[in-house]
C-alpha cells in the first residue's frame, strides 16, 4: 500500500462485520464512498 500528496486515503472501500460467537459475518454491503468529501480536504 502506498499514498502520497495527490492519492492520501490507503481506504478505498469497506464493509463492516460482526463477530457471531464462532466466525465474522459480514453486515450489508460494500461501503465505497465512506471516505469522500471528508472535511478539511481539498
Amino acid at each position: 500500500m502506498t499514498t502520497g500528496p495527490a492519492d492520501f486515503h490507503p481506504i478505498e472501500q469497506m464493509r463492516l462485520v460482526q463477530f457471531d460467537g464462532n466466525s465474522w459475518q459480514p453486515i450489508g454491503d460494500v461501503v465505497e464512498s465512506a471516505f469522500l468529501g471528508v472535511p478539511g480536504d481539498k
